[in-house]
């Protein structure tokens, strides 16, 4: 439960061996998860009175529902707020929040966000994709974050991403566990045990306002994603902030 262990460990059981268990198979990966990031992040743009996460969540709902026509679209298991080419450019994304107001709680939310990732790990944010997860039966696949210079992401994406060194997603809601699995394959540096390898799954617990932070290496090497729960559980939006 949310309660309990905030990381839940499901070795390869094919091989006590498999190189899978050791966690990691380049060195210098990083993968954390980083509580009460995003109150840090907002310090002195949200009233000190209220709850940092609450605020950017409420602002993040009340952005999607104003939006205009064809900004809020299902993309796989969840839904996507972008502007109408579906451009997740910074610039795009605080430009469709600030369209018919410069002041919003939105676009200024994003923008400390943005500016607190900018300082803290000294990246440049280049791509942001705001996620929105309805209930416990929503999801998002297993996948890598497109690091790649001139990759796109999908049929339907018209971004064009910079060559990136890591992602800095934050959590706003309901908890959800992200799944982490290693990866074998002529990008990764993991070697399998053998045709029934399964790989090592890794489920990291996500609460309202935290963050989770990983590099390229880990990228490489390991797949994540958003897994539907059996259990009820209210909405939930992730900011994934891609970086350079």
């Amino acid at each position: 439960s949310p309660d309990g262990a905030c990381e839940v460990v499901q070795p390869c059981d094919s091989s006590a061996d498999c190189p899978c268990n050791r966690g990691y198979a380049s060195p210098g990966e990083l993968c954390d998860v980083i509580n009460d990031a995003v109150t840090d992040a907002l310090r002195g743009v949200v009233p000190s009175h209220l709850s940092a996460d609450e605020w950017l969540f409420k602002a993040l709902v009340k952005a999607a529902l104003m939006a205009p026509e064809g900004c809020v679209w299902k993309s796989g298991g969840k839904f996507l707020l972008t502007n109408e080419e579906r451009n997740q450019s910074a610039t795009a994304i605080v430009g469709v929040l600030e369209r018919e107001n410069q002041e919003t709680d939105a676009g200024k939310g994003i923008r400390a966000l943005v500016d607190y990732t900018e300082q803290h790990y000294g990246y440049r944010v280049t791509a942001v994709q705001l996620n929105f997860h309805p209930n416990q039966k929503s999801s998002h696949k297993q996948h890598r974050d497109i690091y790649g210079a001139g990759q796109k992401g999908g049929i339907n994406c018209t971004c064009s991403f910079m060559k990136c060194t890591g992602t800095v997603c934050y959590s706003l809601g309901s908890s959800r566990q992200v799944l982490c699995e290693t990866i074998a394959d002529s990008r990764s540096k993991y070697e399998t045990c053998g045709e029934d390898c399964a790989g090592m799954k890794t489920y990291k617990w996500m609460h309202s306002g935290s963050a989770m932070h990983f590099n390229a290496p880990w990228n490489n090497n390991h797949t994540h994603g958003i897994p539907p729960m059996d259990d009820p559980c209210g909405p939930r939006i992730s900011v994934a902030l891609l970086c350079a």
